[in-house]
């Protein structure tokens, strides 16, 4: 039979107290775990991925309608203050890249308070006549064998960090 003692009876000194503080450990630890679990799910994510939204056609022929884009979040928020620059994908934008006016503006510049940008011009093929590197129009340039091809957009963010832009973009498919 054994006999019930007071802590301040107990004269068994520290006998038993590392496996203590190793069982209190465990469930400390399991504690934190579970609850940094239900913490987690809240989205205290501070950077959001941001990508590019094409509002007008997702296909653009050469000397058509100007390109417009979205720049927005991946919950379809506007993200301004951006900067859009059109790069080569499986065609080569010659004068590469290009940045994107503002709200069909004349000078390059981050996007407005709404995220919305547009091409100061209609992409151009860089076998058209009037076409050139320093008209300010994206040149693409078609391979011999080749009637399409896409452009892929690049996202300069500035000012705010609570964004971030590691996913690959959306691309335009371009038509002669």
């Amino acid at each position: 039979m054994r006999r019930t003692t007071t802590l301040s009876q107990d004269e068994r000194a520290i006998e038993g107290l590392p496996i203590r503080l190793v069982i209190a450990l465990v469930v400390g630890v399991a504690s934190l775990a579970i609850m940094m679990q239900m913490i987690g799910g809240l989205g205290f994510e501070t950077k959001k991925e941001v990508d590019v939204e094409i509002t007008s056609d997702s296909i653009a022929t050469t000397g058509g309608s100007a390109v417009t884009l979205d720049v927005v979040t991946e919950e379809g928020d506007p993200v301004r203050n951006a900067q859009v620059l059109i790069e080569s994908g499986t065609l080569t934008v010659d004068n590469g890249p290009v940045q994107m006016y503002p709200d069909g503006g004349s000078s390059p510049g981050p996007s407005a308070d709404d995220g919305k940008m547009e091409t100061s011009a209609a992409i151009c093929a860089a076998s058209s006549t009037g076409c050139s590197a320093s008209s300010g129009k994206p040149v693409v340039n078609f391979r011999s064998d080749q009637d399409k091809g896409t452009i892929t957009f690049d996202i300069v963010l500035q000012g705010d960090g609570n964004y971030k832009d590691e996913e690959p973009n959306r691309e335009l498919v371009v038509t002669r």
